[in-house]
């Protein structure tokens, strides 16, 4: 069989499902990284600092996490921007609630020039893996 007795349409199917494939695999790689740095670091003040990072470096650069007495922002107005979603741009929101009852959350906008290169639909899945990680990192769950 030959290239060319092949549909273009199947081979642009075929192509979107292997990048797919590999975004995929790069969001895993990321929490994997994550839950393997938290679950090293003892301090949770570091744990929340060493996620927010990671979301900010791969995931969105409008971001905001606050839990436990820690508020990381990467502007100073970015938890109002995250909540400012469009169509093309959607954002994230989840309460997270510590172990000792506390409640905080984490706030984040879609950035379509993020290093991961995630569609809107696979980047609110990371999001939403991400977060429940965060939430683990202060023994707490993302609800």
């Amino acid at each position: 069989m030959s290239t060319q007795s092949i549909p273009a349409g199947q081979v642009s199917v075929v192509f979107e499902y292997v990048q797919g494939k590999r975004r995929l695999d790069r969001v895993l790689e990321a929490a994997s990284a994550l839950l393997q740095r938290v679950a090293e670091e003892p301090e949770p003040r570091r744990r929340l600092e060493i996620s927010f990072e990671l979301i900010r470096r791969h995931f969105s650069d409008d971001a905001c996490l606050e839990c436990d007495g820690v508020s990381l922002r990467t502007t100073p107005e970015a938890s109002e921007r995250a909540a400012e979603a469009t169509a093309d741009a959607p954002s994230f929101h989840v309460r997270i609630e510590g172990a000792a009852g506390d409640a905080g959350f984490l706030s984040a906008r879609y950035d379509p020039n993020g290093t991961l290169g995630l569609t809107p639909v696979e980047w609110s899945a990371a999001m939403r893996l991400l977060a429940r990680v965060v939430a683990l990192s202060v023994g707490g769950k993302a609800v």
